[in-house]
Formats: C-alpha cells, structure tokens, sequence
C-alpha cells in the first residue's frame, strides 16, 4: 500500500501592518481624487458654453430694452428673492419669447411691473437684466 498523499503546501501568510497602512492610504488617494477631483470636473462639462458672460449685454423682452451692465454675477433663486422680494422673472435671451407675468410690456402702466428680469443660466443660476427704456 502506497504512502498517503501529502497536503499541498500553502505558502506562509503574514500580517503586515505596513501593507495595510499602505492599503489604507491608496483607498484615500483613490476617493480624494474621485470626489474632488473628477466628479466635479464632470459636473463641470454641463455647464460648457453657460457663461454668464457669453449672453448679451443688452437683450429685449417685453418691448423693453434690458442690461446686464459689467456684472455677470451668478444668483440663486434665494439671492434673487432676497434681493427683490419676489421669485426671479425668466425670460430667453435668444430672442422674443412670451413675456412673463410681471415683467410687463411697453405702453402699461402697473406700478407692479418689474425693474429687473433674470436669464436662466444653470439649474439654480439667474443673471440679471437691469430696465434700460421703458414704455
């Protein structure tokens, strides 16, 4: 009768708290850059071609004439409505489009009508359109 065949032979493991650390330290690079790095970057392509700056210095709504003037500040719906009590007036700055409620056209004469309106430059993103000529 043969000998019984030997177990296989595994090599030694070893506990190395330099391999762990190391480990450790690779997890938190990799999740830096991710997060901080190139999800942002990422969430900036979307907004490509969106600079405020790129709108025009004037536009016409309403049968107005607005300006944007020098400052291409980006406001948030908060910043618009604690700056002018109100939810921001949208329109397009492509071209003629309806004209929103409260921005009012040219020959009205509702002392509530708007002395600014906003383009919607980003999800939350509103730059704003100062009245240049009215009625």
């Amino acid at each position: 009768m043969p000998p019984a065949p030997a177990p296989p032979l595994r090599a030694p493991t070893r506990f190395s708290w330099a391999g762990i650390a190391l480990l450790g330290g690779a997890a938190v690079i990799a999740f830096v850059v991710t997060f901080g790095i190139f999800l942002p970057a990422l969430g900036e392509i979307g907004r490509m071609g969106q600079e405020p700056a790129s709108l025009p210095r004037r536009l016409t709504a309403c049968d107005r004439t607005w300006d944007r003037g020098q400052d291409v500040t980006r406001l948030t719906a908060e910043e618009v409505f604690a700056r002018d009590d109100r939810e921001p007036i949208v329109v397009t700055a492509s071209g003629p489009g309806v004209c929103p409620t409260g921005a009012c056209g040219a020959g009205v004469t509702d002392e509530g009508c708007a002395t600014a309106i906003y383009v919607l430059k980003g999800e939350d993103e509103y730059v704003r359109y100062e009245l240049v000529a009215d009625r």
